[in-house]
Formats: C-alpha cells, sequence, structure tokens
C-alpha cells in the first residue's frame, strides 16, 4: 500500500518538475537573447556565454520533450552550467562597468 502510495507521489512531482521545465526553459531563453540585444555593444564574452546558455537551454527543452527519462543528467548539468555562467556573466557585467569608466565616475561622485 504504501509504495503506491508514494509512486504517485514521485509521479505527480515528476510530472510537476517536467511542466517547470517545459515553462522555465524557454523564460531563461528570453531572457538570454534580452541580454544578447542589451550586451550587443558592450561585452563580446558576455554575448558568447550568453549564446551558449540559449543553445544550451534550448537543447535542454528538446531533449527532455523527446527523453523525459533523461531528466536527473540534465538537472546535473544545467545546475553546474547555469551557476558556472552565472557567476561568468556577473563577473563580466561587474568588469564592463569598471573598465567603461562607470566606477571611476562613481568614485568621484562619492567624494
Amino acid at each position: 500500500m504504501f509504495t503506491s502510495v508514494f509512486s504517485d507521489l514521485g509521479d505527480k512531482f515528476h510530472h510537476y518538475k517536467l511542466q517547470t521545465y517545459f515553462f522555465a526553459f524557454p523564460v531563461g531563453i528570453v531572457v538570454c537573447i534580452l541580454y544578447v540585444i542589451g550586451s550587443l555593444g558592450n561585452s563580446g564574452l558576455g554575448t558568447y556565454v550568453a549564446l551558449g546558455l540559449i543553445a544550451q537551454l534550448g537543447v535542454f527543452t528538446l531533449l527532455l520533450y523527446f527523453w523525459p527519462h533523461l531528466m536527473r543528467f540534465i538537472e546535473y548539468v544545467f545546475y553546474i552550467s547555469f551557476a558556472t555562467s552565472f557567476f561568468a556573466l556577473t563577473q563580466i557585467s561587474i568588469n564592463a562597468f569598471i573598465y567603461m569608466e562607470g566606477w571611476i565616475q562613481a568614485s568621484w561622485r562619492m567624494c
């Protein structure tokens, strides 16, 4: 009896996770596209990282659609790559602010 209850819970949770990924991955693609549009003249490296994320999220969406049993693997790869990419984009944005004399202007305003 307990096995069937827990397996039903697992199936529902798996289904909800799948629905969440089918919503979140395309939204992530849109956010990355907006980042690319916003940073076209500023940072070439940030553009490449965002384009890589667009490709990765597109591939993950297709993999989940055609092979949903790969969800666990896709989750692990996504979490590692997202953390790395988010750190890289944050560092690139900070460097772009500093090197575009934003840091100098901001420090002069403080004085």
